[in-house]
C-alpha cells in the first residue's frame, strides 16, 4: 500500500479521506460561519442588480473587492444586456471596504468605482494570479460572459484598468448565466476553471435549458487554451441546483480545493410580497483532485437565517475567494436581501481553516487518521476544548487501532489555539514507518494537524 508522506503539510478534518473511524462521542462536525460586517450597499445608480462578489489581494497588502452592478431602472433586465458594469472597493484589513473612484466614463460621470462595462459584467470574476512565470501586466486577471458568445478573459496590472486577452470566447461548452471562477492551482501547475452547466440525463448538450443547474471544471496551461469540461462527481446522481460555485484552493493547504456552492430552491417562495420563486443557502465541500468531491455534509453551511431580506431568490450566495484577516480568520463575501432596495454585500468569518473538525461532547470519544508515514516533527493542533475539556494524542503503528487504548502517560491538552505544539511521546520507533495518529476527546475540537521539523 502507498502511504502519504505529510510532513510539513497542514491536514483538515474538513477532508472526508483523513479520518479512518471514530468511537464513543467523537465525529466529524460541520462548523458554520457568522455573518459580520456589511462591505457595501447597493445605493448608486450604477448598482442595481448587485451581485457575484470576488475577493483578492491587491498585491500590496491590501484587498480588492469586485461585484456586479446595471445601470438601468430597477427592473429585472436579461443577463445578456449591455448595461451591466463590474465595480470595485478597496480594503486594507480585509474588514472594511470603501468605493475606489476609477475615473471610469459612464453616462457623462467619471465620479464611480466602475472598472469594466459590457454584457461581460454579468459575471466579470478576477482573481490574483500567482504563477510564478505570470508576466507583471497580467497578475490580475478575469473572466465573463454568458451564452450564446461564451467566456472571454481579461487581464491587468494594477486591477482596475482591465484588457481583453483574446477578442473571441475561450469557452462556449457550459450554461454560464451564473458566477464563473478561474484560479492557479500550485499543486496541479495549471490554471483551473469552474463554471455552469445544465445537467439533464442523456442530454449531451451542455447549454441547454433544463434538468439542473450544476458545476464543470477544465484546466489550462496558458489561459487561453482549454480543455474539455468534465463534470463534477460526488459519487451519487445530482438532485440538487448549483447555482454557483466559489471554489478555491485551501489557503495554507493548498492539496485540499474548497468549494462553497449556493444551493437553490426554485419552486419555493416564502415571502409572500416578492414576485419571484426560489430561496437558497450555501453548502460546502472539499476535493483533492478537482474533479472528485466530498460533500461530508449535505446540510447547509450558510443558512439564511432570522432576516426575512435573506428568503426573496437568490441570497446567500457566496462569491469568489477566501482571504485571511488578522484577527485569524477566513473571510468570504456574501450577498443579501437580493432585488431588494438593500441589496447588500456582508463578510461572512470562520475560524482559520475550522469547516470541520473532529469533535466530542461530553462524552468522551476517540478518532483515529488514516495511516501515513510518520516523519518525526512536533505536532500543531488547531484546536478548540471547553475549560473542563481536554485532547489527548498519540501514535500507533498503522497495523493497530485505537481501540487499545490510550498509553500511559500521555499528555492532556486544553485551551484554545489556532496552532499550538502538543507534547506528544517521541516515537522514534516508528519513524519512517506507516502509522496513525490517534485522539482522545472531551468537550472538544480538533480543527487540524500538522508534523514540522
Amino acid at each position: 500500500m502507498d502511504y502519504k508522506k505529510i510532513l510539513g503539510r497542514t491536514e483538515l478534518f474538513a477532508d472526508g479521506d483523513v479520518l479512518e473511524k471514530s468511537c464513543g462521542g467523537a465525529a466529524l462536525r460541520l462548523h458554520h460561519p457568522v455573518l459580520k460586517e456589511i462591505c457595501v450597499v447597493a445605493d448608486k445608480p450604477w448598482e442595481w442588480l448587485f451581485g457575484y462578489p470576488s475577493v483578492i489581494p491587491d498585491g500590496k497588502g491590501g484587498y480588492l473587492l469586485y461585484y456586479r452592478g446595471m445601470g438601468v431602472s430597477r427592473t429585472y433586465t436579461r443577463d445578456e444586456c449591455d448595461v451591466q458594469v463590474c465595480c470595485v472597493c478597496y480594503s486594507p484589513d480585509g474588514i472594511n471596504f470603501e468605493r475606489v473612484n476609477t475615473g471610469f466614463e459612464w453616462e457623462g460621470t467619471t465620479d464611480n468605482n466602475i472598472v469594466y462595462y459590457g454584457t461581460v459584467c454579468h459575471n466579470f470574476t478576477p482573481f490574483y494570479d500567482t504563477n510564478p512565470n505570470c508576466p507583471p501586466n497580467e497578475r490580475f486577471k478575469a473572466l465573463g460572459g454568458v451564452q450564446p458568445d461564451g467566456l472571454f478573459v481579461f487581464c491587468s496590472e494594477d486591477g482596475i484598468h482591465w484588457k481583453p486577452m483574446k477578442d473571441e470566447s475561450i469557452f462556449t461548452d457550459g450554461a454560464f448565466d451564473s458566477q464563473n471562477v478561474a484560479f492557479y492551482d500550485h499543486v496541479l501547475g495549471k490554471y483551473r476553471l469552474y463554471s455552469r452547466y445544465m445537467h439533464q440525463e442523456g442530454v449531451t448538450d451542455r447549454r441547454a435549458w433544463g434538468g439542473f443547474r450544476a458545476i464543470q471544471s477544465c484546466v489550462s496551461d496558458d489561459f487561453i487554451h482549454w480543455s474539455d469540461a468534465v463534470s463534477n462527481d460526488y459519487g451519487h446522481p445530482i438532485t440538487e441546483h448549483f447555482y454557483t460555485n466559489a471554489t478555491v484552493p485551501c489557503p495554507g493547504a493548498e492539496h485540499l480545493l474548497l468549494s462553497f456552492p449556493n444551493r437553490f430552491n426554485p419552486e419555493r417562495g416564502r415571502i409572500k410580497t416578492h414576485d419571484k420563486t426560489g430561496v437558497s443557502d450555501t453548502v460546502f465541500m472539499t476535493s483533492h483532485d478537482g474533479v472528485n468531491w466530498t460533500r461530508q455534509f449535505k446540510e447547509s453551511w450558510l443558512r439564511p437565517g432570522l432576516d426575512d431580506g435573506n428568503w426573496t431568490d437568490r441570497n446567500m450566495m457566496v462569491g469568489a475567494g477566501i482571504i485571511e484577516t488578522a484577527d485569524g480568520n477566513f473571510a468570504l463575501v456574501c450577498g443579501e436581501h437580493n432585488y431588494t432596495d438593500t441589496n447588500r454585500l456582508t463578510r461572512v468569518v470562520i475560524r482559520r481553516h475550522g469547516f470541520v473538525s473532529l469533535s466530542a461532547g461530553w462524552e468522551p470519544g476517540c478518532g483515529m487518521t488514516k495511516p501515513f508515514i510518520y516523519e518525526g516533527g512536533d505536532l500543531h493542533l488547531n484546536f478548540s476544548t471547553s475549560a473542563p475539556g481536554y485532547i489527548k494524542a498519540w501514535l500507533i503503528p498503522a497495523e493497530s487501532d485505537c481501540s487499545c487504548g490510550v498509553p500511559e502517560g500521555t499528555e492532556i491538552f486544553y485551551g484554545d489555539s489556532l496552532d499550538d505544539i502538543y507534547p506528544l511521546a517521541s516515537r522514534s520507533d516508528l519513524l519512517g514507518k506507516p502509522v496513525h495518529l490517534c485522539f482522545e476527546l472531551k468537550d472538544a475540537d480538533v480543527f487540524t494537524y500538522r508534523f514540522e521539523k
